[in-house]
């Protein structure tokens, strides 16, 4: 399988008055098509940081990165939204639905951003609400929801544009164990069989028992990766003591 994305002696310094917080220290990091790839680390190890620059939310103080084939630190602005919009999917800890739309809308919502209609897209839609086993909540309001039947929505919007690669940061923060189990197998479904790219950030070694690889970031350094997954949860947690996160 060829790589997806690639990082070139990434960088991310942030200024906090006359101190500068280096985050990200010259990470060099791969993750194959068809990959799901676990980030851990301890808080302020930089795994949010890097998440997101590899989807183009945040600019590089230094180094590249490449997305499906594109150099991200040499597109202007404008490329970079409609590369994302296209070829990235967005899943985070809290939810982000627009609380005035239904849920149908709120998945459509990428699509219509993209200058595509409902209409046109219906099917597609209901098809991915019926994947999260959300079909029967479409006309309803993210308040009338639960939180993982929020969270469940939030992954239809990521999926609904088919993307290439999917970046989830700590999907399963704010669920309970049964509801966050559900999303992981969601998301390893999409992995396994629609052959999606899958990069999730997380504390969580039961999320990260589903990934393929796990990496661990210390000080804003890659210090250790593991191979060979799905894993059980025993080897995550013993990965972790070794290395001290």
């Amino acid at each position: 399988m060829s790589e997806i994305i690639e990082t070139k002696d990434l960088q991310k310094q942030y200024q906090m008055g006359d101190v500068t917080v280096e985050a990200l220290k010259g990470i060099d990091f791969t993750v194959r098509e068809g990959e799901f790839v676990a980030i851990m680390g301890p808080s302020g190890s930089g795994k949010s940081t890097l998440l997101h620059l590899l989807g183009g939310l945040d600019l590089a103080s230094g180094g590249e990165v490449f997305l499906a084939n594109r150099r991200l630190t040499r597109l202007g602005d404008t490329e970079v939204t409609v590369m994302r919009r296209r070829h990235v999917g967005f899943v985070f800890q809290f939810f982000n639905l627009l609380p005035t739309l239904t849920v149908t809308e709120n998945v459509a919502l990428p699509l219509l951003l993209d200058g595509q209609s409902m209409k046109e897209n219906a099917t597609r839609v209901a098809e991915i609400l019926e994947l999260v086993n959300m079909g029967n909540r479409a006309v309803h309001t993210p308040d009338q929801l639960s939180g993982g039947e929020q969270q469940r929505v939030a992954i239809a919007r990521a999926l609904v544009t088919n993307p290439k690669i999917l970046l989830a940061d700590e999907p399963t923060g704010n669920l309970d164990s049964a509801s966050g189990e559900h999303l992981l197998r969601i998301l390893r479904r999409a992995c396994d069989d629609a052959g999606q790219t899958i990069v999730i950030v997380t504390h969580n070694p039961t999320a990260a028992a589903f990934a393929d690889r796990v990496v661990f970031l210390q000080d804003g350094a890659l210090v250790h990766e593991i191979l060979g997954g799905p894993f059980d949860v025993p080897a995550i947690t013993a990965a972790i003591a070794r290395m001290n996160v």
